[in-house]
């Protein structure tokens, strides 16, 4: 019998499912990947084209996501006739086409994922759009060329240090009279005094009058950004998921359920989030950008923390 065999011998029950859950959590956080890395993006580009029908808002735009991001191309004083989008997010994709933008840029840092979500389009034809595989930051899109830049919770994806970079490209890419749309998410400041099983239980309370796509849509973003480090802003899924499992045994039936199907979503992305504060990513907007309109809809009971902005780029134009 080896050292580690006398040892678990003499564990309770309870002290071995610790200790199980120790080496779990251990084990996920090694192959966790932050946001804007190498390993990131080589998942995401694996992973997200063949699981974009799993996923619900708001991790992905609603309908009425869609009707907001119309209503505020149809509101700029200026034709739009050449746009970027930041991502392959077939709903922007479709929209733009529907709206009649004739010229569409396409850019994500992935060929697979431009393909991949292809299959997702109801409207826009890939012949009529123009694909560019490229990092956002770096690019080679032409200076003051663009009506509009428009993206879907593009934040999420970039380490805090390239929010400004990120920025700061779109401004130089914009013209004067030109205008970015983008979805963003704000965590409430709230979760942080809350306990992980209280938002469980409070956000499990919307069982039956919410979508459970969208209830577990919710729940998780909520535990996720309760899991934020608040000096990086990353998240820890790892963390989610512990919280999850040590809290399912006290849900019955469809509770339960929207549980065990969170856990089994959070255990599939091998990725971390950064998701900045309110007042900070604002900050960081505001160096480059022009409020000029905010709109969110009353989907569901978060829906405010995800508005949809839209910007003016400041005057200022440098080199990258």
């Amino acid at each position: 019998m080896s050292f580690v065999d006398t040892i678990l011998r003499t564990l309770t029950k309870g002290q071995l499912s610790r200790l199980e859950r120790s080496i779990q959590k251990i084990h996920r956080e090694n192959h966790l990947s932050p946001p804007g890395s190498a390993k990131f993006y080589k998942f995401w580009n694996a992973t997200y084209p063949s699981r974009w029908y799993e996923f619900g808002p708001p991790m992905r735009p609603s309908k009425s996501d869609v009707e907001l991001y119309r209503k505020l191309i149809l509101q700029r004083k200026n034709k739009t006739e050449k746009a970027v989008i930041l991502g392959s997010t077939p709903e922007l994709r479709d929209l733009l086409a529907e709206v009649g933008i004739l010229t569409t840029a396409v850019t994500d840092f992935s060929i697979g994922m431009l393909e991949g979500m292809t299959r997702f389009l109801k409207i826009a034809k890939p012949e009529n759009e123009i694909w560019l595989k490229a990092n956002w930051i770096s690019a080679p899109l032409s200076h003051k060329y663009f009506d509009l830049v428009i993206s879907d919770l593009p934040f999420d994806q970039l380490a805090k240090e390239n929010i400004k970079l990120l920025l700061e490209k779109i401004r130089n890419i914009l013209t004067p009279e030109g205008s970015l749309i983008v979805r963003v998410h704000y965590p409430d400041p709230k979760l942080i005094k809350e306990t992980p099983n209280k938002i469980i239980e409070e956000t499990l309370n919307y069982t039956g009058s919410l979508d459970d796509g969208l209830l577990r849509g919710v729940l998780g973003y909520r535990l996720l950004d309760r899991s934020r480090d608040l000096q990086t802003f990353i998240t820890n899924r790892s963390a989610v998921i512990q919280w999850l499992e040590t809290t399912k045994d006290l849900f019955q039936g469809k509770k339960r359920e929207i549980i065990e199907r969170s856990i089994q979503f959070h255990l599939k992305p091998r990725i971390n989030l950064s998701i900045l504060d309110e007042d900070y990513l604002l900050r960081e907007i505001q160096e480059y950008f022009q409020l000029v309109d905010r709109l969110s809809h009353s989907d569901h009971p978060d829906a405010t923390q995800f508005p949809i902005l839209i910007l003016s780029p400041k005057n200022g134009l440098t080199q990258n």
